[in-house]
């Protein structure tokens, strides 16, 4: 059951990871109003367009928190949310937009915390298919291993007895199959991205 369960937590993608890859267009989008316009409020609104969900929800949410609060609130509400230290540069940098910087600065900061992210991006996917052959690898043994564990069931009376009526024998299948799951845990751990 705990194994299923963090075999899912694993797979299972979080806002951290769509900040992680979709953040950068947002950026690009939010450049991109910001030439225009001078409110955040619509800011937000105007590149949320642009954008996919989750983060198009998140960044409607953070426009409609500005009308009712403060931009500070609305802007680490996000960074919170996300729990990535992206989210929280970039809130950062909008919320020094409301104190003290010029729009061209925070316009070049923005550009350039994209294109920092856009980086990592890249060597995150290098750095996974580097790393393919070998998860693919250790699969195919695991699998093999299995395999031949059944067919010695099958083939070898002896094995059939020792595995399942000695405790001994029950220490050593419970033990292999512990070892079996933590092999694939740990694959599909290395096989996510890390960013």
């Amino acid at each position: 059951h705990l194994i299923a369960l963090k075999l899912i937590s694993i797979k299972t993608n979080h806002l951290k990871d769509f900040v992680q890859t979709d953040l950068p267009l947002a950026i690009k989008h939010v450049v991109k109003v910001l030439t225009k316009t001078s409110d955040l409020k619509t800011v937000f609104l105007d590149a949320s367009k642009g954008m996919k969900e989750p983060l198009r929800s998140h960044f409607i949410e953070m426009s409609r928190l500005m009308i009712s609060g403060s931009h500070d609130k609305a802007l680490m509400k996000f960074a919170k949310d996300s729990d990535s230290i992206w989210a929280y540069s970039f809130a950062f940098i909008m919320a020094s937009y409301k104190e003290s910087s010029k729009k061209s600065e925070i316009i070049r900061n923005l550009t350039l915390l994209g294109s920092m992210m856009e980086a990592e991006n890249l060597n995150a996917e290098r750095s996974l298919t580097e790393r393919k052959p070998i998860i693919i690898l250790n699969n195919i043994l695991a699998i093999l291993g299995i395999l031949t564990f059944i067919l010695n069931i099958w083939k070898n009376d002896y094995a059939l007895t020792f595995f399942f009526e000695t405790p001994g024998g029950v220490m050593a299948l419970i033990g292999g199959f512990t070892f079996l799951g933590l092999t694939l845990i740990v694959n599909f751990m290395v096989g996510k991205k890390r960013y």
